[in-house]
């Protein structure tokens, strides 16, 4: 069985023992109130590292998995490519990723794949990288003063791991109080936009397939933001 970490925050225990009881998953990794996010997640992958199953999953507090998850999540990474999948894609924040993902969340396709992460709600790993991500990103955040997510996409650019979304979302995100204060935040920006997925729902048993759409990057000289692209569903 697919191994899933929560990790999560003791301010938020009663959400955090709601969605191991929801996902059915075997651990905890609790915060110790001052190591922060970067750190949590770190402790989360050594908890699972030199696991035997091929991927592992790792769901914050903050996550709401969709009906019948662990069916849906073995059947997105039995048939996702890339070794990171996103369980999880937001409206709101980035702010700057929100039209190229509205040029391409309407196509027919189970991925959006992209070369950046774009939030750690919910996201699979395969386990053979647990070492690497163990080594490189906790000192990639911290010396480049990196969110999480930045850290992860500049470890995964460097060794060409391309990085999928699933679709539709089957995990969302629970729009609360974010727990970091504003002036702690590597990017020093307050959380006010709206955080909820783009789709959430979850396929009929059978139908998740490897198709995807590639995710446009943003273009500031653009009028649309959106750099040229054709939208175009490949296979595998």
């Amino acid at each position: 069985m697919i191994p899933i970490v929560i990790v999560a925050h003791p301010k938020r225990e009663q959400m955090a023992l709601g969605l191991l009881a929801k996902a059915g998953a075997e651990a905890i990794v609790w915060d110790n109130y001052s190591q922060g996010c970067e750190a949590s997640h770190a402790k989360a992958w050594q908890y699972v590292a030199g696991c035997d199953e091929r991927w592992v999953v790792f769901l914050e507090d903050d996550a709401k998995p969709c009906e019948f998850f662990r069916e849906q999540l073995h059947q997105v990474l039995s048939a996702a490519t890339p070794p990171i999948v996103s369980l999880y894609l937001g409206r709101g924040s980035p702010d700057q990723w929100q039209l190229p993902i509205a040029a391409v969340i309407g196509a027919e396709a189970c991925f959006i794949r992209s070369d950046t992460l774009l939030s750690t709600v919910g996201y699979a790993v395969r386990s053979n990288l647990l070492a690497s991500m163990i080594d490189h990103i906790p000192r990639i955040s911290t010396l480049r003063q990196l969110e999480l997510p930045e850290a992860i996409t500049n470890w995964a650019k460097k060794r060409g791991y391309p990085i999928s979304y699933s679709r539709p979302s089957i995990v969302d995100h629970l729009d609360v109080e974010p727990i970091t204060p504003t002036e702690k935040r590597h990017d020093g920006q307050a959380r006010t936009e709206l955080r909820k997925a783009w789709l959430f729902d979850w396929r009929p048993s059978g139908t998740w397939n490897s198709t995807y759409v590639e995710l446009p990057h943003y273009d500031l000289d653009r009028e649309d933001k959106v750099a040229e692209h054709e939208v175009v569903i490949h296979k595998g």
